[in-house]
């Protein structure tokens, strides 16, 4: 299976993040691919959501894994897909204590 890298932490994402370290518990809700193209002068920063979403992948684990990292294994699958996309993003939400 791919891994994403590079990923960019919106500003709301770096927020839930803050919140996180200082004890607050955060809770991941769902990943969302979707096959947008940020427009020009469009802040990947500023987004709150997907550009142009596809599909909703469900979360089956979430573990630390050493060195400052976590994993989190979402499953995909396109039994219910219509029609193909490219996936050019893809976002991981969470409730916003």
């Amino acid at each position: 299976m791919g891994q994403y890298n590079g990923m960019t932490l919106t500003t709301a994402g770096l927020q839930l993040e803050a919140k996180a370290q200082t004890g607050t518990q955060l809770a991941f809700t769902r990943v969302a691919l979707g096959d947008g193209e940020l427009a020009a002068g469009q802040s990947l920063a500023a987004l709150t959501g997907l550009i142009h979403w596809k599909m909703d992948l469900p979360i089956t684990s979430l573990a630390v894994i050493g060195t400052g990292t976590a994993r989190m294994t979402v499953v995909l699958q396109n039994v219910e897909l219509e029609t193909g996309f490219f996936a050019r993003e893809m976002g991981v939400y969470a409730t916003d204590p």
